[in-house]
Order: structure tokens, then C-alpha cells, then sequence
């Protein structure tokens, strides 16, 4: 089963000429309606032909396979916290009583009550009807939501829809039975139909609603000039919670009151920047406020860097969109591990088709905290599923860097040379160069002199920037634990700084992406956005 992720893909069917002429939003239009579905084939038989009826089937059987392998090894074997609750929860208002503990109970932060939106509750009343095959439906339905978010981001590969699944942020929302997978689907859905009002709009209420920590993804609408979207969102919000109001066995007040005590007795336990303070000895009050101020930071670099005010242009909107979904975790006071799921929205708008943000994202998650009891057969099953699924990208990756000698592009020895490509991005030979590692030493602009002349001072520079942030990184970890150490349990900052530090670096991904072209795929991958029209009399790439 795992082999047949490692397989060269073949490569996407080529859109028409007219198609590789328009706006970047047809041009991927057609790119994904002529792509096939897995492993980036087209979906017609190759010559023009139909496809046969059990071609999906055979493209779809390894990650079915891989399904099987995750679910009998991390799914199965644990009781499902989250879904449990929710179920009880659509039994209760099936039956017309309500969902909620006793407000000002112990029971509002025991971990087994439902503390979500009124109307939430009300989805899961058909799940219930099913009794015990709720929770296993619903965590079906939840993997189906990541691979269908995940192509909405413009995911094509099997190793890539693989990786996602591997992330141990996705296994533990799938361990739980938690609501993340669906809102990463509905984060997937807002970015894709961003420029139809109405639909971006309900959208971004009903993740709102679900979650009210995510509500600076209206601000993503607003920010971007949606303003349409915007008013569509906030007016469907608003008659949510008129209805919840009317509805809801608890008041808004009592109920904001229920989420207050919640943060508090949870924020400690849990990886939100909240937490961490409060564990280095800040008091809530002062520590949620210090987050709130760090969120504001984060949206204020995500708009500059994004040249807000200006209205929508690719990159830039990348970049608020990432920035908006990072100030909510930033901010949230409640943050588990599975929340992290919702960092892979931004990482796939940024670069749908290069693994390597994507790998860094699923195996450093591994060391911010593995899948709920994984004994020594579910850790060595992780551990060598992502091995197959990160060695052809990183092989291919390191033959690259070998191949070309180094990496200014220099021609003296019969290398690629080195060419603006006019939009802030460089290229090199007929490939766009992507990857964190390139693209940490690749300037972001054409480079003026003889295309063989060696830039020494570039890697110079990023070496130094790179061993200064890396020295920062450690000795502000260093303070944190040590001041954690004295106030309470060091363990409980140091999956929260980590999980910080994670927030950042995708926010720093998006804006290095904002700076250039979107990296290609690293195994076997190609540029697919859009082309200029063809003069006449020129011969096509």
C-alpha cells in the first residue's frame, strides 16, 4: 500500500491555450476541471478518450488503504470524547430538552459537557437516531471533509491528500470525533468561493457561529474589500444568534459567562498563548489581554504585508487570509492540538502544489504532541507511513541541489540560468524553485550582472539570519520553561511555545509565498499558473 504513493505522478493534462491566457481565477478553473482527482492524472483517458468506470477506484485504492491502516491502528481502539457529547447533545433538543450542564457547575469544564452554540446541536439529532454508529459515521464523515477541503485548496496528489491525513493534529480531531475537520472544510469552502458574495458569506457565519474564536475571518472579507460577503456574514450571524437567543434554554449572558469559566480552568492545560502566560505566572485577566494585543499585532503585519488597503490581488489576500486564521489561534483561550488542523487552510492556499510546507507542517506536528495513546505500534506506523510519504519530495529535492551545483544558477559549468520572471519571483532553468530551503536563500527580485556571476552574499546573510532567529527561538524557549518551572509545570508551556512558534512560521511561509510566484511541486511537479497569451510567430514552453 505505501509504494504506491512513491510512484512518479503523471503529469496534469495541459488547459487549452485560450484557458492559459486568462485571469489567474479562470486559468486554475481550468486547471481543476481538466485535472484528475488523484495523483495529479487527468481525470479523461489519456488520447481523449472516457475514462473507464474503475479507473477512480484503482487511483482512490492506496488511500483507502491508508484510511484502513489510520482507523484500525489510532481511530478504533479509543473512545471518541468529542462526538459522544455531541451526540448527547442532538439527543437532548430531539427530545426538546436542553444541551447544556448546569451553569456555575463543575460539570461546564469536566470535558463531557456541551459548551458549543445552541443551534450546533441540532446538526447532530440525525447522528443520534443511529445510536453507537453515530460517532462512526460522523468520523467518517470527517475524513471525507479533510480530502474534499483539501481539493477545494486545489489538492490533486495522493501524497499530498496523504500527508494531510498523517498530520498528528488531524489524527487526534479524528481520535476525538471534534468539529475541526469540519471547520477545515469550511474554511476551504469560504477560500473557494470567496468572490460569490452570498455563498462566502454563509460561509464564513457558519464558521464563526460554530466557533467564535474564528471570528476575525470576517475581518479576512473586510479586509480584502468583500464588502458584500461581509455584510452577507455578519447579517447571518447576527440572525443566529437572534434565533439562538430566542431559542436556547441559556441566555447570551449566561451562556458567555458558561465560556468564561471554561477558559479559565482550560487555558492552562491547553497550547494557546493564553496558557502559556498564565503558566509563566501572569494572571488571566492580563494574560488573555496580552494575547488579544498579540493578535492585533499579527493582523496589522498580515495587513501591510499584504498592501492592504489595496483591493485583492493574489498574493496579498493569501497573506490576510493566513494572517486573519493565525490572530484567531493567537488569541483564542482555549487552544488543543487539534486546532492546529486549521494552519493546513492557509498552507494549501499559499502552495496547494508543493509538499515541503506540507511536510514540515505534518512531521513537526509529531513533535509538538503524537495521536492520543500511540504505543510503540501506532508511533513506528506513523513514523514509517510519513517516511514513504516525504522521501521522494526530500530525495528529489537534495538531487536537485546536487544537479545544479549551486544554487545562484551560475552557467559557466552548463547550469540553468538565472531569469526575473517580472513578478517578484525568480526562476530557475524552466522551474519555479520552491521549498523553504530555497527559498530562505533565493532573493526575491531579479538578480542584475552576468547570470554566472556566484552570489556568495546572499547564503552569507541568510545563514546569519537564520543562526540569529534560531538563537532567539531557543533562548526565549529557554526563559519560558525556566519561568514556568517556578510558577508551575514547565511540560505545559513547552507544547504551547512550540505550537506558537508553528502559528508564526505559517505566517511567515504566506508572506515569503506573497513575495514570489507559488513554489512547484518539488516530486515531480509543475508551475500551473496561468500563462500569458502566445505572440503570434513564437513557439510555445
Amino acid at each position: 500500500m505505501l509504494t504506491a504513493f512513491t510512484g512518479t505522478p503523471q503529469q496534469p493534462a495541459r488547459p487549452p491555450a485560450a484557458a492559459r491566457g486568462t485571469s489567474s481565477r479562470a486559468g486554475a478553473l481550468a486547471a481543476s476541471t481538466i485535472g484528475g482527482a488523484s495523483g495529479g492524472a487527468s481525470g479523461g483517458a489519456v488520447g481523449g478518450g472516457r475514462a473507464r468506470p474503475w479507473s477512480a477506484l484503482i487511483r482512490a485504492a492506496p488511500l483507502a488503504a491508508l484510511v484502513a491502516v489510520l482507523w484500525t491502528v489510532y481511530i478504533a481502539p479509543l473512545p471518541h470524547y468529542d462526538v459522544d457529547v455531541f451526540l448527547r447533545a442532538g439527543a437532548a433538543v430531539g427530545d426538546g430538552r436542553g444541551p447544556y450542564p448546569s451553569p456555575g457547575s463543575a460539570e461546564v469544564y469536566s470535558g463531557f459537557a456541551y459548551v458549543y452554540p445552541y443551534l450546533v446541536a441540532f446538526a447532530f439529532v440525525p447522528l443520534s437516531w443511529l445510536g453507537e454508529h453515530g460517532a462512526t459515521v460522523f468520523i467518517a464523515l470527517s475524513v471525507g471533509a479533510l480530502f474534499l477541503g483539501a481539493r477545494l485548496l486545489g489538492v490533486r496528489d495522493r501524497r499530498t491528500y496523504a500527508l494531510v491525513l498523517m498530520s498528528s493534529c488531524a489524527l487526534t480531531g479524528l481520535q476525538m470525533g471534534t468539529l475541526n475537520a469540519v471547520l477545515f472544510l469550511g474554511l476551504a469552502a469560504l477560500w473557494h468561493f470567496r468572490d460569490r458574495p452570498v455563498a462566502a458569506g454563509v460561509l464564513a457565519a457558519g464558521v464563526i457561529y460554530a466557533k467564535l474564536f474564528l471570528a476575525p475571518v470576517w475581518l479576512w472579507l473586510v479586509l480584502t474589500r468583500r464588502t458584500k460577503a461581509g455584510a452577507v456574514a455578519a447579517a447571518f450571524v447576527g440572525l443566529l444568534l437572534a434565533v439562538t437567543e430566542l431559542t436556547s434554554p441559556v441566555g447570551t449572558r449566561t451562556y458567555l459567562g458558561m465560556l468564561g469559566v471554561l477558559a479559565r480552568e482550560e487555558a492552562p492545560l491547553g497550547l494557546s498563548l493564553t496558557g502559556l502566560l498564565v503558566n509563566t505566572g501572569l494572571g488571566m485577566d492580563v494574560a488573555t489581554w496580552v494575547a488579544r494585543a498579540v493578535a492585533v499585532a499579527v493582523l496589522v503585519v498580515a495587513a501591510l504585508a499584504g498592501d492592504w488597503p489595496r483591493p485583492r490581488r493574489g498574493g496579498n489576500e493569501r497573506m490576510l487570509y493566513a494572517g486573519t486564521l493565525a490572530a484567531a489561534l493567537v488569541a483564542s483561550p482555549i487552544v488543543w492540538s487539534h486546532y492546529l488542523l486549521l494552519l493546513l487552510a492557509p498552507i494549501l492556499v499559499s502552495a496547494p502544489r508543493s509538499r515541503i510546507p506540507l511536510i514540515v507542517f505534518t512531521v513537526a506536528s509529531w513533535f509538538v504532541v503524537t495521536p492520543h495513546r500511540t504505543g510503540p505500534v501506532g508511533f513506528v506506523t506513523g513514523i514509517a507511513i510519513i517516511s514513504v510519504l516525504t522521501a521522494p519530495a526530500v530525495g528529489h529535492a537534495v538531487k536537485t541541489r546536487i544537479r545544479r551545483g549551486h544554487i545562484d544558477g551560475g552557467t559557466a559549468d552548463g547550469g540553468t540560468a538565472e531569469r526575473g520572471t517580472g513578478d517578484g519571483g525568480t526562476v530557475v532553468g524552466d522551474g519555479v524553485v520552491g521549498g523553504a530551503a530555497a527559498a530562505a536563500l533565493l532573493p526575491s527580485g531579479p538578480v542584475s550582472g552576468p547570470a554566472s556571476a556566484p552570489v556568495p552574499g546572499v547564503a552569507i546573510i541568510a545563514a546569519i539570519i537564520a543562526v540569529a532567529v534560531a538563537t532567539t527561538v531557543v533562548g526565549v524557549g529557554f526563559g519560558v520553561e525556566l519561568l514556568a518551572t517556578a510558577y508551575g509545570n514547565p511540560q505545559r508551556v513547552i507544547g504551547a511555545y512550540c505550537a506558537l512558534l508553528g502559528v508564526l512560521a505559517v505566517l511567515g511561509w504566506s508572506l515569503r509565498q506573497r513575495s514570489g510566484p507559488p513554489a512547484a511541486l518539488w516530486a515531480g511537479g509543475h508551475d500551473h499558473r496561468p500563462r500569458p497569451p502566445r505572440q503570434p510567430g513564437t513557439a510555445r514552453s
